[in-house]
């Protein structure tokens, strides 16, 4: 509760599977990625619209969406979704590792974005993140080892780090972020 008001916070993880490509039962496998990417997530989103309806969440509930990698690129989509449906009311999604430069948003809707210039999937759609007054990428420069490969995915694809420069992002006196992590 925030001064009588709800808030709802969603955090949908990264791709949990061995890389296998048969669909599965969980939707966030490698199949998983290709439904956010080619279904705009319909069916994930539809999950956390549900989730929501269950946990009872309303209307006049600010909904903040978190995801890392793939659960990055459900979240963007999932926010969308939702605040189209004016169901719910998406205030904030925070995408880290993600490739989501080529997903739309929503007006109104703060979009913070955590990649890291070592990270090969943030880059993985082709297309940079927009720079709108809703929409920021903070971009991480800490030099990562190559000996600190992490699935194949390269050095910099780690939650970890992402949870370092979120402690980065927090001390930052950017106006943008501030306005943005203020709200959050």
């Amino acid at each position: 509760d925030e001064g009588g008001r709800r808030v709802r916070i969603v955090t949908l993880p990264g791709t949990q599977d061995g890389g296998s490509m048969a669909v599965g039962p969980n939707p966030f496998d490698t199949y998983g990625i290709a439904e956010g990417l080619a279904k705009d997530s319909q069916y994930v989103a539809d999950a956390v619209a549900e989730s929501l309806r269950q946990a009872g969440a309303s209307a006049e509930d600010a909904v903040i969406l978190v995801g890392y990698s793939e659960g990055g690129i459900h979240a963007l989509n999932t926010g969308a979704r939702l605040a189209e449906s004016e169901e719910f009311s998406v205030e904030m999604v925070v995408t880290a590792a993600a490739p989501t430069g080529d997903r739309n948003t929503p007006d109104g809707v703060k979009i913070i974005h955590l990649e890291h210039y070592q990270d090969w999937v943030p880059g993985a759609d082709g297309t940079l993140n927009p720079d709108t007054p809703d929409r920021i990428t903070v971009t991480g420069t800490t030099p990562v080892p190559a000996e600190a490969e992490r699935d194949g995915l390269g050095p910099a694809h780690d939650l970890d780090l992402y949870l370092g420069l979120a402690h980065q992002a927090d001390a930052s006196r950017d106006p943008s972020l501030t306005d943005s992590l203020g709200y959050l």
